[in-house]
């Protein structure tokens, strides 16, 4: 209903985002990120519709000014945002993340479709922390499986490293990702 109001304030806040991130560029960063929500579990906080007039080209922007310096753009969101991915493709994003099963984001489904475009980090659920040491394994196993063929997918769980994550589980899960986080066949 107030469409040009936001569209006014979002260009300020744009313009101010573009100005930090030029200034981050110039001083050699090598990637930009920034932490973007646009989802939850059942969807998009906003219509992609509204995203592609309002929000989108601002992230167009971003995306364009950092590869122009070489860098690369990581976007972090929640949500279950695949509605908003071919337009986050287009604009060249390089990273995403997390891409979770909590956030009902199908990594199989992302791979198939955009695997070559765009990067996934994630595909760990955000409650690796309740889970046992062998539904863990298995848990790791099936994300490696589904994500790792072809690249274009960092393993990360969608929630960082959980607190009630025990000590030897959160052991386990550094030992066998090292272990089976090649691009090769896994058993």
């Amino acid at each position: 209903m107030r469409r040009d109001f936001y569209r006014k304030l979002i260009a300020k806040i744009g313009e101010f985002n573009l100005k930090a991130e030029k200034n981050l560029l110039e001083r050699g960063a090598m990637m930009i990120e920034w932490p973007d929500d646009l989802g939850h579990s059942r969807g998009t906080f906003v219509s992609p519709k509204l995203y592609e007039d309002l929000i989108f080209p601002w992230h167009a922007k971003a995306i364009e000014l950092a590869h122009k310096y070489g860098a690369f753009v990581n976007m972090h969101s929640h949500g279950k945002i695949d509605a908003l991915i071919p337009l986050l493709v287009r604009a060249k994003l390089d990273l995403l993340n997390p891409v979770g099963p909590t956030d009902n984001m199908d990594l199989k489904d992302l791979k198939e479709k955009y695997g070559g475009e765009i990067c996934f980090l994630g595909g760990l659920s955000k409650n690796i922390g309740l889970m046992s040491a062998a539904n863990l394994r298995e848990h790791l196993l099936d994300r490696l499986r589904v994500g790792a063929p072809g690249g274009g997918f960092i393993l990360g769980s969608e929630g960082g490293i959980p607190m009630e994550m025990s000590i030897e589980n959160f052991n386990f899960l550094l030992k066998a990702s090292k272990k089976y986080r090649k691009n090769s066949p896994l058993s």
